[in-house]
């Protein structure tokens, strides 16, 4: 079975931002697991936490290019956060 880690919002925005003080941490953590074979898991409701905090016109072009990316990989699964997982993630 291949391994999963959930990648939320913080470290997709490391990677992104050069100036991001976990930039070079997120590139490394991402190299070994992708090194390793990893599936990625994001959630479509990061997804939407990724387009907001770019939202801003400078960084619209990038949201548009990471998002295209998350959704076009066979490494990353997106999970749909229906009303069951909600209440099960709010129950835990």
């Amino acid at each position: 079975m291949i391994p999963l880690v959930l990648v939320d919002t913080s470290a997709w925005l490391a990677l992104v931002n050069k100036s991001d003080n976990f930039h070079l941490k997120a590139k490394e953590i991402r190299d070994n697991l992708v090194k390793n074979k990893v599936k990625f898991v994001v959630t479509d409701y990061i997804i939407v936490e990724i387009a907001n905090c770019l939202s801003r016109i400078p960084f619209r072009s990038t949201a548009i290019q990471l998002i295209s990316f998350i959704k076009a990989s066979d490494q990353i699964e997106i999970v749909p956060i229906g009303r069951e997982i909600y209440h099960e993630a709010w129950d835990l």
